[in-house]
């Protein structure tokens, strides 16, 4: 007959336990649960005079042996069905630690460390880790007053469990534990005009936007897989709901707080707010990385969409006008220099031979219109004129000369041989506004007389104003050019919070130009050297605090970037002699600029587009 023995485990277990029994009667009333389904005792907590102070809580017990002074707590592992069967309960269940050779107990809160554990307890894993700090000790006999952050626990307990928090994460977990995902894995089906995206708890089916009449709305529909099962709303949004709503924090951290949809974490729910605009949804904080997740992929692939259209109508850097991407901006000139412009189109409307064999323009109902044609009679391009009052100036008016994408003009069947936005820009500057001759140099304010003298490319700068919102590194003529583009981005920057970049190249370019300019220091007054020694002190601490934060891993702040961006310029501006754009460290710049200009010019689109 085999013997039954009482396993070390075992032992262990009830040996914990009666450590805890005794030590938690110097604190009040305790009852043992003869039935363990999670719970091993019931407390209610005397004061010194033997009166109820009307808290009572729970207690699990989980004996151990492995008590290792160089670690900081006490990792213990807890069946998930334990774990929800304390947070259905009206009383707080606190877990205690017992190391039985030194009689010691420790004790946590564990609800508190469940916020971020929330789909773990609701998904079918079996166990759930809980850590114990080792610096939270429970007093061994009366001489010591019953912890006052065990009452807060129980205390922020009682607000959770009246404000109904516990009935509605009950709610959920059935709700988790009895749901599937949409997809356990990343599911991409991408199409010619929609893509649907599944991961986990959520499910997004977008429609791209596009120039063709069927699709010019972008949209999509966002499902959360919890939002179902409680019959709540799918969310949907059009095109510019996207861009405003999704773009801003686009593939950045959710700690960063650069997204414009997440809000708040809520502590006392253990959910964040997420603002979409018409409607506020409550998410764990697994549902959020899902969303955002997924709501990047989206975007990336719908901006793609948006760069491949611009790249085909050669539109990159003009300004969207209205809103519309149908509609760029090419220039914005003088009442007076527009009404000669018409006036010359006008005069060439019904001429088969215009500036070169095969052109001509249309005679047009609208007189702001202008419209070419080729010799086939196919628009190459249509531009029309918005007056407006001068900014400087508000008895006078300019015009904005619109490009227009031409596709109402075409029959179904006629190929798309129109001009890119690009290309009728260079013909309205080299094909008509150098053709004009005339002896007034004040075209803007005067009659225009056509006798005189050809507008020269110089000219022709200072009477048109070309909309052109990107930064491009490949205009630098100058010193000055270069310091003006670095002083956008620092701006660019200040407007940020957090970043991820390698400082490394940024530093190394510093003692480059630090150097060089100590060199020739003897050449410069003593406000040019005190300047560059109070600030070059200054951003030495800036590198100091951004390699400190990176050796903790911790976040960096963008003005930390900008701070460095403005030294650099600061420096090249009062040194501006003594560099030149063919510099070659100065080129390498570019390159680590040239990640932050794509930023700054995808932005500026972004935010002329919502």
């Amino acid at each position: 007959m085999k013997e039954v023995r009482r396993s070390n485990a075992q032992k262990i277990g009830g040996s914990g336990e009666g450590i805890l029994e005794y030590t938690l009667k110097f604190h009040g009333a305790v009852n043992r649960f003869v039935n363990d389904f999670g719970i091993d005792f019931i407390c209610s907590l005397f004061s010194e005079k033997g009166f109820y102070t009307g808290h009572t809580f729970f207690a699990q017990c989980k004996g151990t042996e492995n008590y290792d002074p160089l670690k900081n707590e006490f990792s213990l592992s807890v069946q998930t069905s334990t774990v929800r069967f304390w947070m259905k309960q009206r009383h707080l269940t606190f877990l205690f630690c017992v190391d039985i050779k030194t009689k010691k107990v420790y004790w946590v809160d564990p609800i508190e460390q469940l916020k971020d554990k929330m789909k773990k307890i609701a998904d079918n894993q079996q166990t759930i880790t809980i850590k114990v700090p080792q610096k939270n000790i429970f007093p061994d006999n009366s001489d010591n007053l019953f912890p006052d952050e065990m009452i807060n626990c129980m205390r922020r307990f009682d607000e959770k469990l009246f404000s109904g928090y516990f009935v509605q994460v009950n709610k959920d977990i059935d709700i988790f534990s009895n749901s599937d995902y949409f997809s356990n894995d990343l599911v991409i089906s991408d199409g010619v005009d929609c893509i649907n995206i599944k991961y986990r708890n959520v499910n997004l089916i977008g429609f791209y936007w596009s120039y063709k009449k069927l699709h010019s709305d972008g949209s999509c529909l966002i499902q959360i897989i919890r939002h179902i099962k409680k019959a709540e709303n799918d969310l949907t949004f059009n095109h510019q709901q996207i861009l405003d709503l999704f773009y801003q924090g686009l593939n950045t951290k959710i700690e960063y707080g650069n997204r414009k949809y997440i809000k708040d974490f809520m502590d006392s729910y253990g959910q964040f707010i997420v603002d979409l605009g018409n409607s506020r949804i409550y998410l764990y904080p697994d549902e959020v990385k899902d969303l955002c997740k997924v709501i990047d992929i989206f975007m990336e692939r719908y901006l793609k969409r948006i760069y491949k259209y611009q790249k085909l109508i050669g539109s990159l850097g003009f300004e969207p006008f209205n809103k519309d991407l149908k509609l760029f901006k090419l220039m914005t000139v003088d009442l007076s220099l527009w009404k000669l412009i018409l006036l010359q189109t006008r005069n060439y409307a019904s001429n088969d031979n215009f500036y070169e064999i095969g052109y001509k323009f249309s005679e047009t109902t609208n007189e702001n219109i202008i419209e070419l044609l080729n010799k086939d009679g196919n628009t190459l391009f249509i531009i029309e004129g918005y007056k407006k009052l001068k900014h400087s100036n508000s008895e006078a008016i300019d015009v904005d000369v619109i490009w227009k994408y031409p596709e109402d003009y075409y029959n179904d069947n006629s190929t798309q041989i129109f001009f890119s936005v690009s290309e009728t820009y260079e013909f309205i500057v080299k094909k008509i506004l150098q053709s004009f001759k005339t002896n007034n140099k004040r075209i803007f304010r005067n009659k225009v007389d056509t006798k005189g003298m050809n507008f020269s490319k110089e000219a022709i700068r200072q009477l048109v104003f070309k909309s052109n919102y990107k930064l491009d590194l490949n205009n630098i003529s100058d010193i000055k050019d270069l310091i003006q583009i670095i002083l956008k981005l620092r701006d660019f920057l200040l407007s940020k919070n957090y970043l991820e970049l390698d400082y490394i190249p940024y530093k190394d370019l510093c003692i480059y130009i630090e150097k060089r300019i100590f060199l020739n220091l003897t050449n410069y007054n003593e406000y040019s050297v005190n300047f560059f020694e109070i600030r070059k002190k200054k951003n030495n601490i800036i590198f100091e605090n951004i390699e400190e934060l990176s050796i903790k891993r911790a976040n960096i702040k963008s003005n930390y970037y900008a701070s460095i961006l403005d030294y650099i310029a600061s420096i090249l501006a009062e040194f501006s002699d003594i560099f030149t754009t063919e510099d070659p460290v100065l080129q390498n710049l570019y390159k680590d600029l040239q990640k932050i200009i794509n930023w700054y010019n995808e932005e500026k689109l972004i935010n002329m587009l919502i």
